[in-house]
């Protein structure tokens, strides 16, 4: 059985690469933009929730969106019933982007599922949401030991 990891380093890599090279003009990194794509999916989430959704620890979260803030990307402001808590939003900038990244989104989505049947996609994204689901229960039990 051939080990699943190497091929998925692999492809992050290369869609880095990619995104990295589209995306140079907007003054954005990959790393900002994996940061961007949730809140395109739900505006306003919280540090905390955005560290979670991405599994990424809470400091590696609050210096890319300071790094996103100076970039007038998003806004980070702090909830009103929990002072300890921030939301953030996109700004218009961001959101004038939106297209732009879909976009590129789909084109890589497209190049690297040539010759796969739609059946073949669903079923490889459904696997895939489930490996990283395990990967997150595996870490997550295993820093509370």
């Amino acid at each position: 059985m051939e080990l699943i990891g190497p091929s998925v380093v692999v492809l992050m890599r290369q869609l880095n690469v990619f995104l990295g090279r589209h995306i140079r003009e907007a003054n954005m990194t990959a790393s900002e933009l994996m940061y961007l794509a949730p809140l395109y999916e739900e505006d306003g989430l919280t540090q905390e929730r955005l560290s979670a959704v991405l599994a990424v620890n809470k400091a590696a979260t609050a210096r890319i969106v300071r790094k996103l803030e100076s970039k007038n990307l998003v806004l980070r402001r702090t909830q009103m019933d929990d002072r300890r808590s921030k939301r953030i939003w996109l700004t218009p900038q961001a959101k004038a982007l939106e297209p732009t990244i879909r976009g590129l989104r789909d084109e890589w989505d497209a190049y690297v599922t040539q010759g796969m049947t739609d059946e073949e996609v669903s079923f490889l994204e459904r696997r895939l949401a489930h490996m990283a689901e395990r990967a997150k229960q595996l870490n997550a039990t295993q820093a509370n030991e």
